[in-house]
């Protein structure tokens, strides 16, 4: 049987040596990335399904009450995830949820940063947290597509004076309103990232804080003309 003949043949004959496979090198982190990336990815699409209503009722089983500001927020995000660039004024008194909204939106949308607005050094002061520093730990495409979140804004809005009688807080806030109306940042470098320049015309800015004065002078004012 010639077949069989040769099948012997092979099975006999010494096996020549062949060079070893070489092998695809497995990053562990590299593949923690790529999944990340797919859960954001179904995260996003998952958003994308839901309208402001659903949103607002997602909201609502985590916060009480606060029905317009859940509502403004729910309108905001769904906004955003279109592409639709929106800023928010939330005003209320401490303890009534205003920072909360947001941070039970993050579990919908994690490009959500929340910054603490009295940790931010102003021009002329010492400190390393300066306004640019609001991206730092986030890639190019999550700084460029981010919602950012001032907690206690009303502290970076008051007047900040040095013995000169010079306004420091004034400088801050005009840098703060080339952000608003869309810019280009220059970001220092961090750990994570190289220095670079952020685009933020399609980020959304939302401001949270008491604004007491404001709301007294508000309070005043309609007294004053009813």
């Amino acid at each position: 049987d010639v077949e069989a003949a040769v099948d012997a043949a092979d099975c006999s004959a010494p096996s020549k040596e062949t060079e070893p496979e070489e092998e695809i090198p497995w990053d562990p982190d590299e593949m923690i990335l790529e999944e990340e990336v797919d859960e954001e990815e179904a995260a996003l699409d998952a958003l994308m399904k839901m309208s402001p209503k659903e949103i607002a009722d997602y909201l609502s089983e985590h916060i009480y009450g606060q029905k317009d500001a859940i509502k403004a927020a729910s309108m905001l995000l769904y906004n955003h995830v279109r592409g639709r660039k929106r800023n928010v004024l939330f005003m209320g008194p401490t303890g009534c949820g205003k920072t909360e909204i947001w941070r039970t939106l993050g579990n919908l949308y994690a490009n959500i940063r929340i910054i603490d607005s009295t940790q931010i050094t102003k021009e002329g002061w010492s400190g390393s947290f300066k306004l640019a520093n609001i991206f730092d730990g986030l890639s190019q495409e999550n700084a460029e597509h981010a919602i950012i979140v001032f907690d206690e804004f009303d502290k970076f809005c008051e007047p900040l004076y040095n013995s000169h009688g010079n306004d420091y807080s004034l400088s801050s806030q005009n840098e703060l309103l080339k952000f608003i109306e869309g810019t280009e940042v220059d970001c220092p470098a961090t750990k994570e990232t190289a220095g670079r320049k952020v685009c933020t015309d399609q980020v959304s800015f939302v401001f949270c804080g008491s604004f007491e004065t404001l709301t007294e002078v508000k309070t005043d004012t309609t007294r004053a003309t009813s």
